[in-house]
């Protein structure tokens, strides 16, 4: 063979060989690519899906799109405590209850005996303890409480009704240890666990708030504002960070905010029981157009990817996800359960059930 015919046949072999190799390079490309796009592998979500403050009326609506837990203050008035539980007995729905009539709480701190005002048979007169006597009343009613909520940020220096670590921990000891022992009740709060002498013990459940959609910065111009959380004097603080218009940035703290908080608490020592403090994430759907920061209503589009993208891939680190909020007439200037369509037309309520795909595969498929 001569040194031509060789050098001819050497061709025929390695030309197509490297457009082989080409094409597998390519196809390796676009599986890459195509995974990248996928929602990260996690245990199939276990956690509930819920909603803030919806009417009543709204609640076929929500089920319909896969909402298995409402948190809807249903006063101090026992009537509505029927009302209310009707309502998500006979619809399968979880409630967190919340006590707010003319104070911000209806539980009671009785100074002289150094405890809460919740056994029904030394204080016959408090709301707190008809309360928890109805739901021992009505079984079906104690069974579809999720929750009870207990304090809403009580060591924010903004709050009129501040209660200390300790007072939350006698609410949590008698709740678990007196009226229900068996732990047939719970407790939610918000913005307790950060604190060191809170972190586990004072609240079954706490909820970490993604209120990232704005309009803030030079001309308000960025469209999302980051949550961190840093050390702080008593555990840590939870705080702004810095106006962007990165949104993958954005969600990456979003993810990093529940790494933290959840780290925290497995890292804490343990409740008298045990336990430690779940997380819920609250994503919003509200604006309102407050003195130091303007916050928009989110888009349907952003709305599902804070679902899918933060909520859904933290499964194992949380009790579940809810949308806050749906209505809240008085304080918010729009909320999700008023503006069902974004500024492009898309239908926020339909994100509703296109998360509800994601996180349990079967629910809001056919939802308009």
């Amino acid at each position: 063979m001569s040194k031509e015919e060789f050098s001819h046949r050497k061709r025929a072999v390695v030309i197509p060989g490297l457009i082989l190799l080409f094409l597998f390079l390519i196809l390796f490309v676009l599986i890459i690519k195509e995974d990248g796009n996928q929602f990260t592998d996690i245990t199939d979500w276990d956690s509930v899906y819920g909603a803030q403050y919806p009417s009543i009326e709204d609640y076929d609506e929500l089920v319909s799109r896969g909402i298995n837990l409402v948190v809807n203050n249903i006063t101090t008035e026992p009537g509505e405590w029927d009302r209310y539980y009707h309502a998500v007995v006979e619809r399968d729905l979880d409630i967190i209850p919340i006590l707010w009539g003319a104070d911000q709480t209806a539980w009671v701190w009785n100074q002289a005996s150094n405890e809460w005002e919740l056994d029904i048979n030394k204080y016959p007169n408090s709301i707190g303890a008809m309360f928890l006597q109805y739901l021992r009343d009505h079984p079906n009613s104690l069974q579809h409480t999720y929750a009870i909520y207990a304090f809403h940020e009580p060591f924010n220096p903004e709050n009129p009704k501040l209660v200390s670590p300790d007072k939350i921990q006698k609410f949590w000891q008698q709740i678990h240890e007196e009226e229900f022992p068996d732990r047939a009740l719970k407790i939610y709060g918000e913005s307790i666990s950060w604190n060191s002498a809170c972190t586990n013990g004072c609240v079954d459940f706490d909820a970490i708030g993604l209120y990232n959609f704005t309009e803030c910065g030079l001309f308000g111009l960025l469209k999302y504002r980051m949550i961190e959380a840093v050390p702080g004097k008593d555990g840590l603080s939870i705080q702004s960070g810095p106006c962007t218009n990165n949104r993958n940035r954005v969600l990456e703290a979003g993810r990093n905010l529940i790494d933290t908080l959840y780290d925290f608490a497995q890292q804490s020592s343990p409740a008298p029981d045990g336990s430690r403090t779940q997380y819920f994430v609250l994503i919003q759907t509200f604006a309102q157009d407050s003195p130091n920061l303007i916050y928009r209503m989110p888009e349907a589009e952003e709305m599902f990817e804070w679902g899918t993208q933060i909520a859904y891939p933290q499964g194992n680190k949380l009790a579940g996800m809810q949308w806050y909020v749906y209505r809240f007439d008085g304080l918010y200037d729009q909320t999700l359960g008023d503006n069902r369509y974004d500024v492009k037309g898309a239908d926020r309520w339909k994100t509703i059930s296109d998360v509800a795909d994601v996180l349990f595969g079967v629910q809001g498929q056919n939802n308009d």
